[in-house]
């Protein structure tokens, strides 16, 4: 479980640096 959720997280950190470069 902890595994899957740094995945996560790790995954949410490089769209929300995608999303804000792209603003």
């Amino acid at each position: 479980v902890r595994q899957q959720y740094e995945s996560v997280a790790t995954k949410n950190l490089q769209e929300a640096e995608e999303w804000y470069k792209s603003k």
